[in-house]
C-alpha cells in the first residue's frame, strides 16, 4: 500500500513534504529537468505560509514552507492543525539551474516550471510524480500520479488552503 500523502514533504507536496513514496523504487532512466533560473524560483515566494490539505472524505493534513535563503525552501509535516509538533521535514531546491524536493531517501526533479505550476518526476527511491498549480494567495493544489501496472495512473489531488495570514 502506498502512503498517501502530498509531498513536503513534502510534500510535499509533500512534499511531498510526508514524502510520497511509491513501492515502485527508482524510476527507470533519469527525467530531463526544467531549466529553472533562480528569479523563477523566487516566485514560489506563495508556497511560504502553513497549509491544510484535504481530499474529500479524508481528513486533513497540515504542512508548513519556510524560504531559508534565496534558493532553499524548509517543508515540515505536522500532526494537527497547531503547527507545533513537525513529524516529517524535506526540502525544495535550486540548484545548477533545477528545482528538485527531496524527502527522506526519496528524490523528485521539475521537469515543467512556468506560470501554471510545477512537474516533479521521481529521480529516485518514489514512484510517483506530482504537481503544483497556484491557486491565489490563499490555495494551490498538489495533484500525486502513480503509474499503474497495466492500469491506467492513479491521482490522487489535494485542495492545499492557507492557515493563518
Amino acid at each position: 500500500m502506498i502512503p498517501i500523502r502530498p509531498i513536503p514533504a513534502l510534500l510535499a507536496l509533500s512534499l511531498a513534504l510526508g514524502a510520497c513514496r511509491g513501492d515502485a523504487g527508482d524510476a527507470p532512466g533519469l527525467p530531463t529537468p526544467a531549466v529553472v533560473t533562480l528569479e523563477q524560483f523566487q516566485g514560489l515566494r506563495w508556497l511560504q505560509g502553513n497549509w491544510r490539505g484535504a481530499e474529500d472524505g479524508d481528513p486533513p493534513f497540515f504542512e508548513s514552507y519556510l524560504f531559508l535563503d534565496d534558493s532553499t525552501i524548509r517543508s515540515f509535516t505536522y500532526t494537527d492543525s497547531t503547527f507545533r509538533q513537525a513529524g516529517d521535514s524535506g526540502v525544495v531546491s535550486w540548484r545548477g539551474g533545477a528545482a528538485r524536493v527531496v524527502g527522506g531517501p526519496a528524490s523528485w526533479v521539475a521537469t515543467r516550471f512556468d506560470s501554471g505550476g510545477i512537474h516533479f518526476e521521481p529521480e529516485h527511491g518514489a514512484g510517483n510524480s506530482f504537481d503544483w498549480t497556484p491557486g491565489g494567495h490563499d490555495g494551490w493544489t498538489a495533484s500525486l500520479t502513480w503509474p499503474g501496472s497495466g492500469d491506467p495512473p492513479r491521482t490522487r489531488t489535494y485542495r492545499m488552503t492557507r492557515v493563518g495570514s
